[in-house]
């Protein structure tokens, strides 16, 4: 099996080792997009959770003040 990284990395190197192989190239094209949207969704994800790790914090902060209504709105 191959390391995910590697294909990553070495797509041109892998479509010869496969086409070598007659395996069907559409499968690493496939591979290709599904890598590519992963990392994005991944990209976004970490936003987001950044994003909401900021939002809790400034709560606690406003919460502690006594800010209860500000923290809450």
């Amino acid at each position: 099996m191959l390391d995910l990284n590697f294909v990553r990395e070495n797509l041109e190197t892998v479509r010869k080792a496969l086409e070598n192989r007659n395996f069907p190239l559409e499968t690493l094209e496939r591979f290709a997009e599904l890598d590519t949207e992963r990392r994005r969704v991944i990209g976004e994800a970490d936003r987001l959770n950044q994003l909401r790790n900021s939002s809790s914090r400034e709560i606690g902060a406003l919460m502690q003040a006594g800010r209860r209504d500000e923290a809450e709105a």
